[in-house]
């Protein structure tokens, strides 16, 4: 059951509906599997750079919202 749920979120995450999704299928028709590589690791990048700020907000965010313990 939990297969088909990432499955379904990877659909969701792929395709660019309204509201849902990022975009990655249309990035790859537009741009081709280079520019979704770039998006990826760009959104890595961002991802380990705000990460460092984590402990900072924990004030802010209580570990229920942050999904740290």
């Amino acid at each position: 059951m939990a297969m088909l749920a990432v499955v379904l979120h990877a659909l969701l995450q792929a395709r660019r509906w309204p509201q849902i999704g990022s975009g990655y299928l249309s990035a790859a028709s537009v741009g081709g599997l280079p520019l979704v590589a770039g998006m990826v690791v760009f959104a890595a990048a961002t991802e380990m750079l705000l990460s460092r700020l984590v402990t900072s907000l924990r004030r802010v965010f209580p570990a229920v919202v942050s999904g740290i313990s």
